[in-house]
């Protein structure tokens, strides 16, 4: 499914949290994922983040693994203990990381991200959600 226009009708009503300690990717995942979701919030730590879980619904969290406070991975952990049903995809630049991210999450994106990659990811919510 590779049409833009069908992904956006079928991921406009998701929210999604985006977690990047790089601003200026986290900046160029955001404008391009805010044509998918109907609301997309960002984050710059893993420690804002789970704030921002705390006081909202998300159905997809899209975090890098390696940050300051609070790394992706015990980010996942905390969401996963209090919502089973989120879509998960980490984003990591090491390769060493991704064999410990099977099982830890629906989806790994290589660093550096690129639209292909997200586009692939917005594919797999769609089955996975069943949209």
């Amino acid at each position: 499914m590779s049409d833009l226009k069908q992904m956006r009708a079928k991921t406009g009503t998701l929210s999604i949290l985006i977690v990047d300690d790089e601003e200026k990717i986290q900046e160029a995942i955001v404008l391009f994922m805010e044509k998918f979701f109907g609301n997309t919030q960002s984050a710059c730590n893993g420690e804002e983040a789970l704030e921002l879980f705390r006081q909202n619904k998300y159905d997809v969290l899209l975090t890098d693994i390696s940050m300051p406070k609070m790394s992706g991975w015990e980010l996942i952990d905390a969401v996963k203990k209090s919502d089973q049903e989120i879509f998960i995809a980490a984003m990591t630049g090491s390769p060493d990381e991704k064999e410990n991210l099977i099982g830890m999450c629906d989806i790994y994106l290589n660093k550096p991200i690129t639209i292909e990659r997200l586009a692939l990811m917005l594919e797999k919510i769609i089955e996975i959600k069943a949209l």
